[in-house]
């Protein structure tokens, strides 16, 4: 859920890093172990959009891509996102640790608000 994300095809598979490359993690989406040789980011809605994803010798994969301030991926940014970033942040979640640095803070409530404001 954090922002903004970045993406990189390896030949390992599709990896994003939540905190502009600082960190990696693998693209758990039921994608193929396989060398991706194409990625498109397709934004298509307020709230996300899809990317198109080539492996080689797999084919090509859609995924639905939401972006980090749309909590209930319901594809609208609105008040429901504020209250389920709040009852998160309340409690400690690291889902909401948008700055990555694995506290749960103000830097990460206010990292929220920039995206709920100006949504993807």
């Amino acid at each position: 859920r954090n922002s903004p994300r970045v993406y990189a095809g390896t030949d390992q598979g599709l990896w994003y890093s939540p905190d502009l490359g600082r960190t990696w993690r693998k693209y758990g989406t039921g994608l193929p172990n396989a060398v991706v040789v194409d990625i498109l980011l397709q934004p298509t809605r307020p709230s996300g959009g899809r990317m198109i994803v080539g492996t080689q010798g797999r084919g090509a994969w859609r995924i639905r891509v939401y972006c980090p301030a749309d909590l209930n991926r319901d594809d609208t940014i609105d008040f429901n996102d504020y209250l389920g970033f709040l009852n998160l942040f309340n409690a400690g979640d690291a889902d909401v640790d948008f700055n990555a640095d694995g506290v749960v803070d103000f830097n990460d409530y206010l990292e929220f608000l920039n995206l709920f404001n100006a949504p993807c």
